[in-house]
This record gives C-alpha cells, structure tokens and sequence, in this order.
C-alpha cells in the first residue's frame, strides 16, 4: 500500500490543541482546568487555596491532591459546576465561580478536505496555498513556498495570474504583445 501526503496537507497541519490549561471542555465541569484565571465572574481576585484568610475553608492541596489547588487559580475541586474560588477580599461573597473559555470543537473533515487552524473549519485540500484564503482565519494562505512566476510551469498559478496587470498571466502578455507586433508590421 503506498501512502500519498500532498504538500498542502503538510502546510496546513496546525496542531491547535486546547488543553486544560486553558480552557474548559463544552459540557463539562472543568474540573481538570488548570489554567491561571483567578477573578471570579463578579469582578473579585481569588483568594490563595494554601491561605485560611478571609476565608476558612477545607479544599486544600492535601485533601484534594488530584485538583491542582495552586496559587488563587479558579478551580473545581469537589464538582461545581465550573471552576470557582474563594474571595479574597472579604468574605461577603465568600467565593464565586469564574469565566473560563469553553474549549473549541475540532471539525471532522470528508477525504479530501483539511482542518483549518481554527479546527473548526474544513476546505478543500486543493485549496490550501492556492493564493485565496479560503478559511476564515486565512491558515490556508500560510507557510506556502514562493511560487517562481518566471517557470513556465507556473504561469497558470494564481500567484502568477495576481500579480500581472488586471489578472492577465505571462503567457496572455506575451500573445496579446505578439499580436501587436503583428498588427503594425515589425
């Protein structure tokens, strides 16, 4: 079996992998975010899970080993919702839940087409380094090797057709230059 990879699905292969560092997965508790958020939704700074001040508690990096309880991170240590930590700027509220980014849905693509960066985007793998962005964030248009114009070869290339006068390819100048010559007799 011979396996066959273009160029173009080469160039477009962006691993972009949220983890939970950074985000919550949609429909999830977030209970394996480990990000570094530390206000709650209402504007208050978290307070430190190793401190006791302003608030008492008992979710603790040794009762909760698996939760990440570092720093004044948003956490879920005991099945909340979503990541939440405690105040520490006083004890009225005495904690709240935070806003974490809910983690993108990669798409799944047909044979035939790629992911763009976003991952939530397929096009047509064809299109990938064709001179037009077609993925909305433009990933298809990236990291293309140069195309020589001057190969004929390339000519047809869109590269190539954009940048003559008024969408004209080399090979349409040198005809319509031809012509001309022809016309006043040189």
């Amino acid at each position: 079996m011979k396996l066959t990879v273009s160029l173009a699905a080469i160039l477009l292969l962006v691993v972009v992998d949220a983890t939970p560092d950074e985000c919550v997965k949609a429909g999830e508790d977030g209970s394996d975010y480990r990000g570094t958020v530390s206000v709650t939704s209402l504007g208050h700074v978290c307070q430190r899970w190793d401190s006791q001040s302003p608030n008492k508690h008992s979710r603790t990096a040794e009762r909760y080993s698996d939760s990440g309880l570092q720093e004044n991170y948003c956490r879920n240590p005991d099945g909340e919702s979503k990541p939440w930590c405690l105040n520490s700027e006083g004890t009225n509220p005495r904690g709240g839940l935070c806003d974490i980014p809910t983690c993108p849905v990669a798409a799944e693509c047909d044979t035939g087409y790629v992911k763009c960066a976003d991952q939530e985007q397929c096009i047509r793998e064809s299109y990938v380094c064709d001179g037009d962005p077609d993925c909305e964030d433009g990933s298809d248009e990236e990291n293309c090797p140069a195309v020589d114009c001057s190969d004929a070869a390339n000519y047809e290339s869109s590269e190539c057709y954009s940048a003559a006068p008024q969408g004209q390819t080399l090979c349409s100048l040198l005809v319509g230059l031809l012509t001309t010559l022809i016309i006043i007799g040189f």
